[in-house]
């Protein structure tokens, strides 16, 4: 009988410290399942010149997190999207490079995950907000912001010299009458150059424009191409081709055009994303090149267009803890910090940073002026649709195949029907 209850107290020991280790592994957050080994995939856009820095970054990471591997994929930016398209919810992949066009198409849709946690007070204080804006969808962020950039106006300090001018134009109206004097005194025939041509870079340049002039292609989930304010940026734009004052060659030119021009001096002023600085500032006339904010109107300061990218969690990963790990690892101040040559950072409090003003001081100036200022593209789950009808019907209104009103007038029935399918 002794033996007998002895082995009972025993067993009941075993059980109250069982009990009680489970008790103080729950309280100290950590259980079994997070120290497993998981592996999770990550997909990214390559030729950008970030592949070795990711391979590097991730394997901090995996120093850091020995529980996480990570299995790295680079694509071509041009199947990207549709190889997202096919495989999120598959879950062949966990972490994704997504373009900001693609949110509200990829949220509509279920391919990616809301982010897991809401940033804190602190973070988001702390991060442009029209870099939030940009990657959320209906009140919820989807992707946090990771590579970003915007358009810049860029201009050659001697010309305006030569011309008379001291400072670079803070308005459009400005930015006419610079040219207008360039032109007139001889100093360049065409004074401004655009990536015009029937491609998003279009679409870009209309949003800056439209932006500009305190204008909204969507407004309240409608379609506003018809507004008063459309109207002024798109004659803006018609006035300065058929003036001389941009260059006529800008309706068939992408970004890469624009900079040659720029730094073969057949232009004063250019509007391009931040790898131009770069380019020109290794030519030969890097001591000409001035970079500043878009300009603005009388109700809007500056605005340009959200050229950003973000990460996010699929809806198909079967390890979102491991894989929002990773990107907030990706994302963070430190990680950033280090790797301005692959993206000027989401953090305000960056831009004080001297390792971050030693890359290109005067367009990390620049850009912590402008990434207060920038707007998104319009976010509606076909802006693929979208883009295709504003990039032909601004593309025929610029080439005088159709009249200001008339195209716009057009692109607005085009977008209603779009927008009502959504």
């Amino acid at each position: 009988m002794k033996k007998r209850k002895n082995i009972i107290y025993s067993v009941l020991f075993i059980l109250s410290v069982s009990i009680f280790l489970g008790g103080c592994s729950d309280s100290t957050g950590s259980s079994d399942s997070e120290n497993e080994s998981v592996t999770i995939n990550a997909i990214f856009p390559s030729g950008s010149g970030t592949e070795d820095a990711l391979k590097g970054i991730t394997k901090k990471f995996e120093d850091k997190n020995p529980n996480i591997h990570v299995n790295l994929e680079f694509v071509a930016y041009n199947s990207l999207k549709q190889k997202i398209l096919t495989s999120a919810k598959s879950g062949n992949y966990d972490v994704t490079d997504v373009d900001m066009p693609w949110i509200a198409q990829f949220a509509n849709a279920g391919i990616l995950q809301a982010v897991p946690e809401e940033l804190s007070k602190k973070e988001e204080n702390d991060i442009f907000g029209p870099f939030i804006e940009g990657v959320t969808y209906n009140e919820k962020m989807y992707a946090m912001p990771w590579k970003n950039d915007t358009k810049f106006l860029y201009y050659n300090k001697d010309m305006l010299k030569k011309a008379g001018f001291n400072n670079p134009p803070e308005t459009w109206e400005e930015l006419r009458k610079q040219a207008k004097a360039i032109k007139e005194q001889g100093i360049v025939n065409n004074p401004i150059v655009w990536s015009w041509s029937q491609s998003e870079a279009l679409v870009c340049d209309f949003v800056v424009l439209t932006g500009g002039f305190n204008g909204n292609m969507i407004k309240e989930g409608q379609p506003n191409f018809t507004s008063d304010h459309v109207l002024e940026a798109t004659s803006y734009m018609v006035n300065s081709l058929e003036s001389g004052l941009s260059n006529p060659n800008s309706t068939e030119y992408l970004e890469q055009e624009v900079q040659e021009t720029f730094i073969h001096e057949k232009a004063a002023f250019a509007l391009n994303w931040s790898f131009m600085y770069n380019e020109v500032k290794n030519s030969n006339i890097s001591d000409k090149l001035g970079v500043t904010v878009v300009p603005g109107s009388e109700n809007v300061k500056s605005s340009s267009v959200y050229g950003g990218e973000g990460l996010g969690i699929t809806s198909g990963s079967e390890h979102p803890e491991a894989a929002w790990k990773y990107i907030k690892f990706l994302t963070s101040k430190d990680v950033q910090k280090n790797n301005v040559d692959i993206t000027l950072p989401i953090w305000k409090s960056l831009y004080e940073s001297e390792k971050v003003l030693e890359q290109n001081p005067e367009l990390v100036k620049v850009a912590s002026q402008q990434f207060n200022n920038m707007i998104s593209r319009p976010k509606i789950p076909s802006y693929g649709k979208l883009s295709q009808e504003i990039q032909v019907n601004i593309q025929e209104i610029l080439t005088g195949n159709k009249g200001t009103k008339e195209g716009l007038s057009e692109l607005q029935n085009k977008a209603e029907s779009i927008t009502s399918n959504d």
